[in-house]
């Protein structure tokens, strides 16, 4: 016969688990860090999909989709200045991914491109004066983005990205507004 502490203990396990199911078994760098009695502030982002770009996507990207006005994320500071003419600002700070080297930033009306020391990394465009390849451009719709990249990599209500397939670190990205793009990045993340 199954007593009654026996009862409340199996309650008690089950209880456990699902609670435990139910939050997640996972620390985030935030719990890791925190002090003791420190309380912790955990961020998701709500309803994300996450698809790769696989072979069988037709619209899937290429090396060649990263490219703003038809400069590449890789070209030379020479290409983009003839490209984009002289920035109207020009910042620099320390890379803290690669000690010794720098962090430059040249800023256009519109346009931010980021290089770590002589490498193009990236491009921020905020302006409609900028395009991808496939004519993405600030402004457009999110319904738009799709018909041109396809599903992408990766959805919220926010973003909607597009990666190479096995390189999460290289991405087009779409910020959003109202399902309407306010700015497109182009290019690697620094880590």
């Amino acid at each position: 016969m199954i007593t009654k502490k026996a009862v409340l203990s199996i309650v008690g396990i089950i209880l456990i688990i699902t609670i435990t199911l139910f939050n997640g078994c996972k620390s985030t760098k935030e719990e890791n860090n925190a002090k003791p009695g420190e309380n912790v502030v955990k961020t998701t982002i709500p309803d994300a999909v996450v698809n790769p770009q696989t072979p069988d996507n037709p619209l899937r990207l290429k090396p060649g989709d990263y490219k703003i006005n038809n400069v590449p994320d890789d070209a030379p500071k020479s290409e983009v200045e003839k490209a984009f003419g002289k920035p109207n600002k020009v910042e620099s700070d320390e890379n803290d991914f690669d000690p010794g080297s720098k962090i430059i930033t040249w800023d256009y009306d519109g346009l931010s491109i980021t290089f770590a020391d002589e490498q193009l990394i990236n491009f921020y465009a905020k302006s409609d004066k900028y395009s991808t390849p496939r004519g993405a451009k600030v402004g457009d719709s999110k319904e738009t983005i799709i018909k041109l990249y396809g599903k992408p990599s990766f959805e919220d209500k926010e973003t909607i990205s597009y990666f190479l397939e096995n390189d999460d670190m290289h991405s087009i990205s779409f910020t959003l507004k109202n399902n309407i793009v306010t700015n497109i990045f182009v290019g690697s993340y620094l880590d």
